[in-house]
């Protein structure tokens, strides 16, 4: 994707206009042609998407910026969606895969203060609580969506971090480890 396809995608969102764009969709080696209508643009783990519906139909699609392989400004008004909200579609779990629509949990986790940063700069709930657990931990407490996302930012800072609840949730994490565990002994 150059720069052009950003711009023009970006220049047609603000205009509220549709673009043509060619699209290869993952795990496909051609490129198919689209008009889209831009709804906004999300930026998530360092890759943007172009949040939009398709030719004429009302589903809100997602497309990763970086498989636009061209982008042609048109000057057909995009489709509206009536009541469609950018805020609320990205707050119902649209793009944290939610694994059961619209459920959440309350995370309690237990942090090693050498990450307790992390945990302040990217707020996962308006009503998160940090507290200081010991000179070494801090606790965190948020009602999140139940995502794979979520167990995965949990994973991520490994060793420095201890689901307290929801126990089903330490379980699975439990489990995780335990099986990487295993297939690094089974590598060496």
């Amino acid at each position: 994707m150059g720069a052009d396809v950003q711009s023009i995608v970006t220049q047609a969102l603000l205009l509220n206009r549709r673009v043509a764009v060619t699209y290869r969709p993952r795990g496909k080696k051609e490129y198919r042609s689209y008009e889209a209508s831009p709804l906004g643009l999300v930026v998530r783990d360092q890759v943007i998407y172009l949040v939009c519906t398709l030719q004429e139909y009302q589903d809100v699609k997602q497309l990763v910026l970086s498989r636009i392989g061209s982008a042609s400004p048109l000057e057909t008004p995009a489709t509206a969606l009536k009541d469609f909200d950018l805020d609320q579609y990205i707050a119902q779990g649209e793009f944290g895969m939610p694994l059961e629509p619209g459920r959440t949990i309350k995370l309690v986790a237990d942090f090693d203060r050498s990450v307790a940063t992390w945990i302040t700069e990217r707020q996962l709930d308006v009503n998160q609580v940090v507290e200081d657990i010991d000179e070494k931990t801090v606790r965190l407490t948020a009602t999140v969506l139940d995502t794979a996302e979520i167990r995965r930012w949990v994973l991520g800072f490994g060793a420095k971090v201890k689901v307290i609840g929801p126990s089903s949730m330490a379980d699975e994490i439990a489990l995780v480890i335990s099986e990487m565990k295993r297939t690094y002994s089974d590598w060496h």
